[in-house]
């Protein structure tokens, strides 16, 4: 069976803050869209993986711990994207707006 998010499983409540970093970060710089409409969460073997729609019926496949940042139609055939990739969302997942900034 494919994971896709046709056949994804509920959201996952337990994602670590990195996991929320890279998936902030995707969405900061518009690589996927609103994160509350095309959240989902898919369960593999043993891993398991945070979906995010990408373009072009792509998704980015998240590993739920954030060390692991996958791009394609499924799990199974993605490709894995570069560490320093992943990282450079993190980064920008984890600054705070400037909306944020203001309201503290």
């Amino acid at each position: 069976m494919q994971n896709t998010a046709d056949n994804a499983a509920p959201a996952p409540t337990n994602l670590t803050p990195r996991a929320i970093a890279v998936a902030r970060g995707l969405r900061r710089t518009g690589r996927i869209g609103d994160l509350r409409s095309g959240l989902s969460g898919a369960a593999g073997r043993e891993d398991r993986w945070l979906i995010l729609p990408a373009c072009r019926d792509e998704f980015y496949f998240l590993r739920w711990d954030g060390n692991e940042l996958r791009r394609g139609e499924d799990v199974i055939d993605s490709e894995p994207l570069q560490d320093g990739f992943v990282a450079a969302m993190a980064r920008i997942g984890a600054m705070k707006s400037e909306i944020e900034s203001a309201q503290s």
